[in-house]
């Protein structure tokens, strides 16, 4: 695709494509991997969340090549919704135990809603078996954590609004399988095989954003220079943040290396 303009600047999307495939192929790890000791509970709460997002992406291209970008769209939404989740857990002080608080919040929920659905008592002694921590708040909702990392509303929000034409019923739903061929509203050329994305560009940066921010979270923790000093030059060569907290106060950030 060459050059497009995303948000006022110039970026090269074949790059950003090639961007996201390294990615993909970081988080191989064949031989899995070794994590110093006062890492071991970031990457095991965090490393679900990262990996996600690397499927996300690999569901993407899955997408383009079968001739369906629209519907690609959902995966890069949600790519977007973990990364960011995962980039304030991973940098605030206290982020884990939000995280850990939401996730047994949102089990006990979910084994109550089993059991009022189906009305078997197992679901709900199992429910009642989800330790909730009393204390402390869960996550902010995915609004306000766009708010918290983009404070200044140059991207995310713009993006998640554009990528949820595809998840939500809207006009666009209405209209973008169809053309009015003439000036007789009867006669319409369809175009519901269309394999043409005309979001591709945003789609693709937001898409890299994503594996951008996890891949850096997952090479921060392991503590591999190598991949943080070639990540630090992709972020530069293709405009993409490796991390989210530099307008934060210093007392709310868990890391003060950036």
């Amino acid at each position: 695709m060459g050059q497009e303009t995303v948000g006022g600047a110039e970026l090269d999307v074949d790059a950003l494509g090639e961007f996201i495939d390294e990615c993909i192929e970081y988080f191989r790890f064949d031989d899995g991997v070794e994590v110093r000791k006062d890492r071991v509970r970031q990457f095991q709460m965090l490393f679900g969340l990262c990996a996600q997002v690397i499927r996300y992406a690999k569901g993407w291209k899955s997408l383009l090549s079968a001739g369906l970008p629209i519907e690609g769209r959902l995966l890069v939404r949600s790519a977007i919704e973990y990364a960011v989740t995962a980039q304030y857990v991973y940098l605030s002080v206290g982020g884990l135990d939000r995280l850990f608080k939401s996730a047994q919040s949102g089990q006990r929920e979910l084994l109550a809603r089993l059991h009022r659905y189906t009305g078997n008592g197992e679901y709900l002694d199992l429910a009642e078996a989800v330790d909730v921590p009393q204390a402390g708040n869960g996550l902010p909702t995915i609004d306000q954590l766009f708010n918290i990392v983009d404070p200044e509303d140059v991207i995310f929000r713009q993006s998640y609004a554009l990528l949820s034409q595809a998840t939500h019923v809207t006009t666009t739903s209405l209209t973008q399988h169809y053309v009015v061929t003439g000036d007789d509203p009867r006669f319409l050329q369809l175009n519901h095989h269309s394999e043409a994305d005309t979001f591709r560009a945003q789609t693709t940066y937001t898409l890299a954003l994503a594996v951008m921010a996890v891949t850096w979270i997952v090479a921060h923790v392991l503590g591999d220079q190598d991949t943080l000093v070639k990540l630090d030059q992709n972020s530069d060569d293709l405009r993409l943040p490796l991390r989210y907290d530099d307008s934060w106060p210093v007392n709310l950030r868990s890391f003060s290396d950036g």
